[in-house]
């Protein structure tokens, strides 16, 4: 049986098999996960992952650390992805593939990317179906439980990505005279980003 395999990056970092959580060992490890996911699909070099994972003071044998890493994630998938591992070996480089809908991130993006397009098209009703699709999968600020520089700068992109969509779903929700229906996420976006032009 082909398990259903999901990655949580808006909100804290977390995976589930089935719907059931997997626990993600240790804290390197479960960095090591969420930034191949961030990267979801593309080659993510040996480099930058020593980066993100320690910054400025890595290890001496940080590489093999990050094949210990890679390792031990790639156990927490075995039984979830038959056959072999959604974790690809690629010369200097790593790369997590997986159906797109399995990370959430993605399937944001894809959502809010339709969206884009309906609404191009004046299909307002469904573009409103989609952002709010999109925005559903945010159940808190983005990369929790993570820590360090690198996961910082992500999470403060991926959060001003989702201002912008709701930035767009409050102009579908205008042009569909309906837009009170946002205003309690509009206050409280407003107040976590009070200099933020757009919202206002």
């Amino acid at each position: 049986m082909i398990k259903q395999v999901e990655i949580m990056l808006l909100g804290t970092v977390q995976v589930r098999v089935n719907g059931r959580p997997v626990r993600l060992g240790q804290p390197k490890q479960r960095a090591l996960l969420a930034l191949l996911a961030l990267r979801h699909g593309t080659a993510v070099p040996v480099a930058d992952i020593t980066d993100a994972l320690w910054g400025f003071a890595p290890p001496k044998r940080a590489r093999n650390q990050i094949q210990v890493y890679v390792a031990a994630v790639r156990r927490l998938f075995a039984a979830a992805d038959p056959p072999g591992h959604p974790i690809t070996t690629l010369p200097g480089a790593y790369q997590l593939d997986l159906p797109p809908h399995s990370v959430d991130l993605t399937a944001f993006e894809m959502l809010a990317d339709r969206a884009g397009r309906l609404a191009a098209a004046g299909r307002m009703r469904a573009a409103d179906q989609a952002l709010a699709g999109a925005l559903a999968m945010w159940s808190g600020p983005p990369l929790g439980g993570l820590v360090g520089d690198y996961f910082q700068r992500a999470a403060v992109r991926l959060e001003e990505r989702r201002i912008a969509v709701l930035e767009q779903h409050v102009g579908v929700k205008l042009a569909l005279d309906d837009d009170g229906v946002l205003m309690p996420a509009l206050r409280s976006a407003v107040a976590a980003h009070p200099l933020c032009a757009g919202l206002r």
